[in-house]
């Protein structure tokens, strides 16, 4: 342990929760996502203890639930309503543009916006270049990869394709996807290099994960291409990963009754 960063609350500088973390482009910052805030803060090495930058969610950008940088004031965002799969926001807040959209993987024709985005959620990642995004699903064995180069999306399911059982229930706001949670998760997390896609696989239900506490197992490396360049099986559940530079080691959270960060070697990728 060496420190910690920033101050709890809602206040200029402050930040409620970080439910993501990506570096700056430079080494001497870093930005934290706060879902429960809506806020993105840019906090320096050197100061541990208020954000020197922060912007606020507002307008359509407050519907967006995950948010990485995909320019010096731009951001990329998952959203919970709209038909693009990613919507790119300004510094204000203003929607840029939109890209891809949401598949129906069901066989349902009674969805909305609203639905296909709770369908279609999951891990958010790019690269450090940040020429290529990646949705790892949590609902489905899917991959989608958006160049921003090229503005392209591609899409791909492990074989066979699955998906989650669900149904619509109706609630006071409408109706929501409510999920068989007998059925498994996929997808748990995702990290990208500049040229591979790291994914953790879990394929294990809510009920199970209730009862022996694993939640993945399995690292798949993917070209940005779809194709499937290795995969591994750990030796113990983990609920997020990470690899270092020269894509020698996976590092991960564990999920056992005393949770810390675990180490994998496995063979370089060429």
């Amino acid at each position: 342990y060496l420190k910690s960063f920033g101050t709890i609350g809602f206040g200029p500088g402050e930040i409620s929760d970080a439910s993501s973390i990506e570096f700056g482009s430079n080494d001497s910052s870093f930005y934290v996502y706060s879902s429960i805030d809506k806020k993105i803060s840019e906090f320096s090495f050197s100061k541990t203890d208020l954000a020197k930058h922060q912007v606020k969610q507002k307008g359509d950008f407050f519907k967006a639930y995950s948010v990485l940088r995909s320019g010096d004031s731009t951001f990329l965002g998952l959203t919970v309503d709209s038909p693009s799969r990613l919507v790119e926001f300004s510094l204000s807040g203003d929607s840029l543009a939109g890209y891809g959209d949401l598949e129906n993987f069901s066989e349902r024709t009674d969805l909305d916006y609203f639905n296909l985005s709770q369908m279609n959620m999951g891990w958010f990642a790019g690269n450090s270049s940040r020429t290529h995004f990646v949705i790892a699903n949590l609902f489905s064995n899917k991959i989608e990869i958006f160049d921003r180069d090229k503005l392209t999306f591609d899409r791909f399911y492990l074989s066979p394709k699955e998906f989650m059982k669900f149904d619509l229930i109706a609630e006071s706001s409408g109706y929501s996807v409510h999920w068989d949670l007998s059925s498994p998760y996929h997808f748990r997390d995702v990290v990208v290099t500049e040229d591979r896609i790291f994914a953790l696989y879990g394929g294990i239900s809510e009920a199970k994960i209730q009862t022996e506490s694993d939640i993945a197992k399995t690292v798949y490396v993917f070209s940005f291409g779809g194709e499937i360049i290795a995969k591994y099986l750990l030796d113990r559940s983990v609920k997020s990963i990470a690899v270092n530079k020269d894509l020698s080691k996976i590092y991960g959270i564990s999920t056992d009754s005393d949770p810390g960060i675990v180490e994998f070697e496995f063979p370089t990728i060429k």
